[in-house]
């Protein structure tokens, strides 16, 4: 592997995890610290990453790479345009928090976020990545996949970050044909245990799945006959940002 593919690979890995020390990126990149500890001090040279913590042995992006990344906003600047609207609609009619992701492989990027008008235990910071398989966002994307792009994402391990719930493939097939039949996913206490969400996704021009919408709120707020009776609203949310962008094509013609 060259080292530009492994500077890369350690900022996309910084990004999902940061503060993160040798050994844990060694282990999520399968190489061997040295050649990873040879490429933070590269990075760090050149101001992209820098030490945090007392013993300075873990390392997070610096200014200098979240400014770089904002300025990539260009690449979904007119997604954020469409959804803006309906997210803003959505947010006001249930007071909670709306988060707009892209699908980027086998993860999701968060790219626009509307905080909830009542108190907010978690955001999810904007441009993180994400697993698809333990989120609403990532499982509303994979339950419209194709058959062998969906196949070829479980052929993978199903990490599991944090305080996240293991995931089962087979409990991820039965919650993604349950996703099908009623046309949204639904994240119950699997990505953070005390927040539930319900997701749905939004296809390109083309009828492909690229990006999903979700509503995000704390347990408390938003049970499990909640989020059911939310979804049908966010489906049709995410239904009107599609067309919206269909337009914006045809438009263009």
């Amino acid at each position: 592997m060259r080292p530009v593919q492994i500077a890369l690979q350690l900022i996309t890995i910084l990004g999902r995890i940061q503060p993160a020390g040798v050994s844990e990126i060694a282990r999520d990149i399968d190489l061997p610290k040295s050649t990873v500890q040879r490429a933070l001090m590269a990075l760090a040279e050149a101001g992209w990453i820098e030490a945090t913590g007392r013993d300075q042995t873990r390392w997070s992006l610096t200014v200098k790479a979240g400014l770089a990344v904002g300025g990539a906003d260009f690449a979904t600047r007119k997604l954020r345009m469409t959804a803006f609207p309906v997210m803003e609609e959505l947010r006001q009619r249930t007071r909670e928090s709306v988060y707009l992701a892209i699908r980027d492989g086998h993860e999701i990027g968060l790219v626009e976020r509307l905080d909830s008008l009542a108190p907010v235990l978690h955001a999810w910071p904007l441009w993180r990545g994400g697993a698809m398989h333990s989120t609403s966002l990532g499982r509303a994307i994979l339950a419209d996949l194709p058959e062998d792009e969906l196949e070829a994402y479980l052929a993978r391990p199903l990490r599991v970050v944090g305080s996240q719930k293991p995931v089962t493939i087979e409990g991820l097939r039965a919650e993604l044909d349950e996703t099908r039949r009623r046309g949204f996913a639904a994240s119950l206490g699997d990505n953070l245990p005390d927040e539930n969400a319900v997701g749905a996704a939004i296809r390109d021009p083309g009828g492909r799945p690229f990006a999903a919408i979700s509503i995000s709120a704390p347990a408390t707020r938003m049970n499990k006959a909640a989020c059911l009776e939310v979804g049908a609203l966010l489906a049709d949310g995410a239904r009107r940002i599609g067309q919206g962008l269909a337009r914006g094509s045809a438009d263009r013609v």
